[in-house]
């Protein structure tokens, strides 16, 4: 688990093929404390060309009050810019790459 920011800045430090969780995906390349949709734009351009554009990822945010259930959204990595509302909470989750019974990378 790490901030979006520092796997931006170090992606190479971190496998594809392990599974991956970004916080603080609205940070990124912000100097203030709101949400930054030009970031969020930055952060997939920088996955697609880790994973690939249509690779799947899951926003998720969780519930804030027991009776309430977490935000669970899968979507491609070329849909994150499009995502309206995001907040401060949203986390990325990022499946790795599948390997077949082979053991090789399928994309």
């Amino acid at each position: 688990m790490n901030t979006a920011e520092v796997w931006m800045l170090q992606p190479k430090r971190f496998s594809p093929y392990a599974h991956l969780i970004l916080m603080m995906i609205t940070f990124v390349n912000c100097g203030t404390d709101k949400v930054n949709q030009s970031g969020v734009a930055l952060l997939a351009r920088k996955l697609a060309s880790v994973y690939h554009q249509w690779h799947e990822v899951v926003l998720y945010v969780a519930a804030t009050d027991p009776a309430a259930k977490p935000i669970i959204r899968p979507l491609p990595i070329a849909r994150l810019p499009e995502v309206a509302n995001l907040t401060h909470a949203h986390t990325l989750y990022v499946p790795p790459f599948r390997l077949d019974p082979s053991g090789f990378v399928l994309r």
